[in-house]
């Protein structure tokens, strides 16, 4: 059976051509790799619709996945999502984000290095704790200190942070030191 499907960097798929992969998708699918393909959400509702147990989806650099196509992954898998990516994805905005950290329980890696539309400002403080072991907001400037922090008190589990970003400071550490008494790794160089 099929369990692992990666067509990273398949620029020359168009939606028609997952309408095809989807026919031969089994339903054991559990880690799906659509980076850097030219998807959009029609071909991304297309190539899910026979994948109800997907643990990782990796969208990272898909210029026209949309919102729309967020909130549906966040909708069909919230009960299996385990990893999500969606780095460099020009088209994602806080909305769509919220909705993936609310309604995926299970969620343990989350990506969004170099999304320059989302910012995190809605408040977190008054939500349930997250799963989260790895988070990626490399270079998501937009991204306050203050969003951080208030992101980062729902993560007790969290291993792993990247935020390379000039802007935060100090408060940040603490905030791990307070809340995130798993954390091995702290990336926050500037590149």
């Amino acid at each position: 059976t099929l369990n692992t499907l990666i067509l990273k960097g398949c620029k020359n798929l168009v939606n028609e051509m997952f309408a095809l992969i989807s026919g031969i998708i089994t339903l054991t699918i559990d880690y799906l790799d659509l980076s850097f393909t030219d998807l959009n959400d029609n071909g991304l509702y297309i190539a899910t619709q026979r994948c109800p147990i997907v643990q990782s989806i990796i969208l990272d650099g898909c210029d026209y996945i949309t919102n729309n196509a967020i909130q549906y992954i966040a909708k069909i898998y919230a009960l299996t999502l385990k990893n999500f990516s969606a780095s460099f994805c020009i088209q994602i905005s806080d909305p769509s984000i919220n909705q993936i950290l609310r309604d995926c329980a299970h969620l343990e890696q989350f990506s969004i290095a170099f999304c320059e539309s989302i910012q995190c400002q809605r408040n977190y403080v008054n939500v349930k704790p997250l799963n989260l072991k790895v988070l990626d907001i490399t270079e998501s400037r937009w991204i306050t200190e203050d969003s951080l922090h208030k992101l980062l008190i729902r993560c007790p589990n969290l291993k792993i942070l990247k935020a390379n970003s000039p802007q935060y400071t100090d408060t940040i550490i603490s905030t791990l030191a307070n809340h995130c008494l798993n954390i091995e790794e702290l990336h926050f160089a500037r590149t």
